[in-house]
């Protein structure tokens, strides 16, 4: 199980089970994309880098950058904003 909110995330269960849970995800954030507009190329670009960013960052050697920290740090920043401004 898969689970996000707001920059928070929480998995449970065994490898067979996140990973298809993850696939199940991709597609569904595919298909959303999609039918909003997005080109299917395009698309499928954008989740590739995003999982290929993902990697990266998880990595042992990983050092972030000046600027991946200052997106990083405005990011919180929105995510914070948003759950103080609740509707």
């Amino acid at each position: 199980m898969i689970k996000s909110h707001m920059g928070e995330v929480k998995i449970e269960g065994r490898r067979a089970e996140v990973l298809a849970d993850l696939t199940v995800i991709t597609q569904a954030i595919m298909e959303s994309l999609v039918e909003n507009g997005s080109e299917e190329e395009e698309t499928k670009s954008w989740i590739t880098n995003a999982v290929d960013s993902g990697i990266r960052r998880a990595s042992s050697n990983y050092e972030e950058s000046p600027v991946e920290k200052k997106i990083r740090e405005l990011i919180e920043e929105i995510v914070k904003s948003m759950g103080e401004h609740k509707c």
